[in-house]
């Protein structure tokens, strides 16, 4: 909401809903299995749109990320929040804190 009190809806927020209707089963299923993460929910709809439009042969990334614990080694994933890319590669950049 801003300060007067009225919702305002981020459009990379609309942009994602729409594309995530579009999806094929299998690409929805995984966006299914992200949105049960925690940090997946604080993630910006910037960020959950990029990945909505990632080509379809990086799926298997989509799919190590629906898979990845929620925290390991005493950090608790907060949020995604880079995605920067290499010649071939994604780098996912999580931001976390100590359990």
């Amino acid at each position: 909401m801003n300060p007067e009190g009225i919702s305002v809806v981020n459009p990379a927020e609309i942009k994602y809903q729409e594309i995530l209707k579009s999806l094929k089963p299998e690409q929805k299923e995984i966006f299914t299995g992200l949105s049960k993460h925690e940090w997946f929910k604080k993630t910006s709809p910037e960020l959950k749109l990029e990945l909505a439009q990632l080509p379809e042969d990086h799926e298997g990334f989509l799919k190590d990320l629906v898979m990845r614990p929620d925290s390991l080694g005493g950090m608790k994933v907060e949020r995604l929040a880079k995605l920067p890319r290499g010649n071939y590669a994604l780098i996912p950049m999580f931001e976390t804190e100590n359990e």
